[in-house]
């Protein structure tokens, strides 16, 4: 009798697992069918933020062969886009190991390619402008444990090698921006030990600042078309540098991690926080012309965020969900893509104050959209 009440007990603790079990299972399974349906119902009604895809054919380029690009420049009216050999295993990926075949200026009022400019030296582009009609950009290579980086100025056919150099890794590699109408180049040269930026001019490089090679900590800057920001290692502390064609302006203390940062007209915001130690994260909102700072606690990590030449801001989450933040004002609220691209890997480009340009990667393809920004 007693072996007989453990068996049905047993059973009957089998039989509660099980139900619950199931429970859990029909819970997910309504959980994830109610966030497709509402993922199905709010894109419609938001999908105003999508104004044209970017469509991108096999036609467009010279071999009829389909390959992946990524955006380097974004105008009002223009993009400058990398064909690569290869594709990038993510959108915004630092994975060195492509190839560029071809930039392409793509116009995307007409939505149509204006110029494919071959290039043959088979190494991949870093980053690219256009300026006065001509394109300047970055190719590298590995070599010796290093890597060698050219910047390379493009009018026509005609190519000139305005500055060269090695850094340590693919995150030490110039980054070109336009800065006043001027094309600046934030560099690290592991050769004579320096880092710095300066300014494209006559075909050569004017510096404007340097300092030794790890005082900035990486080339990933931020423009709002007039001043720009990068991370640094100063006095022992973690800051952002904040300069322009004269020089640094201002060094930003930081309390916390960056998950990201960006400069708007008038605004320096940065993500800070991280997971595992704290779990707490915040956004620090700088007025760079006033001195005014504000910082609020937010319930996740910030990441891409983009910045302009007007007050809003573009951000992701982890989930890669869109959010539109007004630096000024401080209010936020969420954008929707179109439907197959929601919590889809997402890049931004500023195109103006009325839009960016998002890349998104869906099935190992490059996707377009150009995103309008509004109130």
């Amino acid at each position: 009798m007693l072996l007989m009440g453990k068996l049905m007990m047993t059973a009957a603790k089998w039989k509660t697992t099980i139900s619950v079990m199931v429970g859990l299972i029909i819970v997910l399974l309504l959980l994830c069918a109610c966030q497709k349906e509402n993922e199905n119902s709010i894109t419609p009604t938001q999908s105003t933020h999508i104004n044209s895809q970017l469509i991108l054919t096999d036609n467009v380029w010279e071999d009829g062969v389909s390959l992946n690009t990524s955006c380097y420049y974004v105008d009002s009216t223009r993009m400058l886009l990398a064909l690569n050999r290869e594709e990038r295993k993510s959108v915004g990926s630092g994975d060195i190991k492509y190839e560029t075949e071809q930039l392409i200026t793509y116009n995307t009022v007409e939505n149509q390619v204006e110029h494919i400019i071959p290039l043959y030296n088979n190494s991949p582009v870093n980053s690219a402008i256009i300026h006065q009609g001509k394109v300047i950009y970055v190719s590298y290579k590995p070599k010796n444990n290093k890597i060698k980086w050219h910047i390379i100025e493009r009018m026509d056919s005609q190519e000139h090698k305005i500055a060269e150099g090695y850094c340590e890794s693919g995150y030490d590699l110039p980054a070109l921006a336009l800065c006043g109408e001027k094309p600046i180049v934030l560099w690290k040269d592991i050769t004579n030990n320096r880092s710095g930026f300066s300014v494209v001019q006559e075909n050569s490089l004017r510096d404007i600042f340097s300092a030794e090679y790890d005082w900035i900590v990486d080339t990933n800057m931020s423009t709002n078309g007039k001043e720009f920001c990068f991370p640094i290692y100063d006095s022992k502390r973690s800051k952002l540098a904040i300069a322009d064609i004269s020089g640094i302006l201002e060094k930003v203390e930081l309390d916390g991690k960056i998950t990201s940062f960006a400069i708007t007209k008038d605004n320096l915001l940065c993500g800070l926080g991280d997971y595992g130690e704290t779990d707490k994260f915040h956004l620090l909102n700088y007025n760079f012309r006033t001195g005014d700072v504000k910082s609020k606690s937010v319930n996740e990590a910030i990441y891409r965020l983009q910045g302009s030449d007007s007050d809003y801001a573009l951000y992701v989450n982890y989930q890669f969900r869109i959010f539109q933040i007004n630096a000024k004002k401080g209010n936020e609220k969420e954008l929707y893509p179109p439907v197959g691209y929601y919590n889809k890997p997402v890049f931004f480009q500023t195109g103006s104050a009325n839009f960016v340009i998002a890349e998104f990667l869906v099935d190992n393809k490059h996707e377009y959209y150009k995103i309008s920004i509004s109130e």
